[in-house]
């Protein structure tokens, strides 16, 4: 009777189905990396990791501009059609993007280089802004799977993605090059792009140029209101790790993005799949708000549930945990995580369902959020910096994000009560 019941639940196109899809094969993919970390951290510095650290800041940043975020717009459409001229947009977009803001960084003279906080990248700005196309095709491709309910190949993607780039930075270490790790990015991300695009291939079948406009029209809000809030949002994300490289230099850099990576693997692991799976069934859901708000409720519960022990723990040993796992140089990592795992607990719960912003059609908010976020993250490492105590800076970041992570999903419970009769 039991293995009946849970077997049902895990039934071909069941959500429970296709996020144990996704979820196994992000759990393969974090293995890897978490299985290579302990050997990297001893082959590369904590300075290695704080210039890889800023070199995935601007490419992130990048990659987020590029496509003006059409992308987040192709589960909406009934039409197949439809979102694969999205597709198609989006991958236009991103390639020719890329290469004029590559362009751009070439010819960026050193000293507004140094002023913005890159100075660390030097010759490398350009190649982070050409592998900021790389990952916008990359999350494009998975947009379209995501709708093709292609979970399987999705799975592979991120296995891949973590087994080439793992792979490379350990042999590039062992051979002492320079800038390993920076290399192994570089060409791992190249090689999972086209690997992404030949996977969602399915997409070009169905490509109609002539109606490019139109959708670029149809879906306006995405780049009117998502790209507004999303660039607020990524260059915040990333900007703490700039002003550390600045502020405090390269080596600390190293140290906060060692901890903050190793407490986003949950958000990897659990966050993404049950987000993406999340979005596709609430969009479903939209026309009957009582189920919407029932399953944004127990999507909630389910996350807060698996990410307190794990949280919990690194909060109260997280300076042992990383001593012992990364080795005798990595301590303060250690001491910066756990302060940030109060922090990355609210972040898992909350990052899978702000998608439902899309599909409720309050993109407007958007903005006013990541505003928010632009003010108090810098100004959290700016009274830092002040006192020199990077760790005032941290704890000030993590009540700010809790407030406005709470409002956040406030608004989108409150308008979904709108909708009920």
């Amino acid at each position: 009777m039991v293995w009946t019941k849970i077997s049902s639940r895990f039934q071909r196109g069941s959500a429970a189905r296709d996020v144990a899809t996704l979820t196994v094969g992000t759990a393969i993919a974090q293995a890897i990396t978490i299985a290579a970390t302990p050997l990297l951290t001893r082959l590369y510095t904590p300075s290695d990791f704080g210039l890889l650290a800023i070199f995935l800041a601007v490419a992130s940043v990048g990659a987020t501009v590029i496509t003006l975020r059409y992308e987040t717009s192709i589960l909406v459409p009934k039409e197949n059609t439809e979102s694969a001229n999205l597709v198609l947009l989006s991958l236009i977009l991103g390639c020719g993007l890329s290469a004029v803001l590559a362009a751009l960084g070439a010819l960026l003279p050193s000293g507004l280089q140094e002023k913005a906080g890159l100075g660390a990248l030097g010759n490398w700005l350009p190649i982070a802004l050409l592998t900021a196309a790389a990952t916008s095709v990359l999350a494009v491709m998975q947009c379209w799977m995501n709708r093709q309910k292609r979970y399987r190949h999705m799975a592979w993607l991120r296995v891949g993605q973590s087994t080439s780039v793992a792979g490379l930075a350990v042999l590039l270490g062992l051979l002492h090059t320079n800038d390993g790790l920076l290399i192994a990015q570089i060409c791992a991300s190249a090689c999972i792009c086209f690997v992404a695009l030949w996977f969602g291939r399915s997409a070009a079948h169905m490509w109609d140029r002539k109606k490019l406009q139109k959708t670029a029209f149809a879906h306006k809000n995405a780049p009117k209101y998502l790209l507004p809030a999303s660039l607020l949002d990524v260059v915040t994300l990333q900007l703490p790790v700039v002003l550390i490289a600045a502020w405090f230099g390269t080596d600390e850099a190293g140290q906060f993005s060692m901890a903050w990576r190793l407490l986003a693997m949950p958000m990897a692991l659990i966050g993404a799949a049950v987000g993406q799976v999340f979005l596709r069934k609430f969009a479903k859901f939209k026309d009957d708000p009582h189920q919407a708000k029932i399953l944004l409720k127990k999507t909630w519960q389910y996350l807060l549930l698996l990410g307190f022990f794990p949280m919990g723990l690194v909060t109260f040993f997280g300076d042992y945990l990383f001593l012992f796992f990364l080795g005798e140089k990595w301590n303060e990592s250690g001491e910066m995580a756990k302060v940030l795992a109060p922090m990355a607990l609210v972040m898992l719960v909350s990052s899978p369902t702000s998608g439902t912003y899309i599909i409720l059609g309050i993109q407007k908010f958007s903005p006013l959020f990541g505003l928010a976020s632009l003010i108090y993250r810098p100004f959290a490492l700016a009274v830092g910096y002040y006192f020199h105590d990077i760790y005032i800076g941290l704890w000030i970041w993590f009540f700010c994000e809790v407030i406005q992570i709470f409002f956040y999903q406030l608004v989108a419970w409150k308008n979904i009560n709108k909708l009920c009769p």
